[in-house]
């Protein structure tokens, strides 16, 4: 019987925390996937910037969930806007989706691509919407939905300087997440 508490409370003490553990943020694309929001006095820094990078991170372990065409600095030729995620497909072509797994949206240019997302998600998902507003420019609105955070983004490509902008439209802090429509 004291056997069976021991492992109850070995079983227990390492449970509970990983019960309260929400979204992860860690950002761990270096510098491509860049988070902060411009500063408090309206002046944009570096980190507010995602430029484009050689191609290096291999997406051949990855599930490809969606590929989209756009011309994003309108010069002819279509560049893919693709979101990935780490749940890998069964047998039957479900996919085996895990309480959270790495995604990853990624713009490839030419050689190159850029990183708008790659992290951790906890409890959730990614999703993309993208659209042109006026003179053509380029917009990838992302919504990271899970448990514990809600992040809105829009990320604006700027075809003079070729690189996105990244503005935090929305993050509430210390959200418990109720529900969300399915459809």
């Amino acid at each position: 019987m004291k056997q069976g508490r021991k492992i109850l409370f070995i079983f227990l003490f390492i449970m509970i925390p990983g019960i309260f553990v929400g979204c992860s943020n860690t950002q761990s694309a270096g510098q491509n996937q860049i988070e902060s929001p411009s500063n408090s006095n309206d002046q944009q820094t570096e980190e507010d910037f995602i430029y484009a990078a050689e191609i290096k991170d291999t997406v051949d372990s990855l599930t490809l969930l969606d590929d989209s065409k756009i011309d994003i600095d309108q010069d002819g030729r279509e560049e893919s806007v693709e979101l990935y995620t780490a749940a890998a497909k069964d047998p039957k072509g479900q996919i085996a989706w895990d309480d959270g797994q790495r995604w990853l949206l990624r713009v490839t240019y030419g050689d190159s691509e850029f990183i708008l997302f790659d992290d951790y998600v906890q409890l959730g998902d990614l999703n993309y919407w993208l659209y042109t507003s006026e003179q053509n420019t380029v917009h990838i609105t992302t919504i990271q939905n899970c448990d514990a955070d809600f992040l809105f983004s829009d990320n604006v490509f700027d075809k003079e300087k070729k690189r996105f902008e990244r503005k935090v439209v929305f993050r509430p802090y210390n959200v418990i997440m109720s529900d969300y429509s399915r459809y």
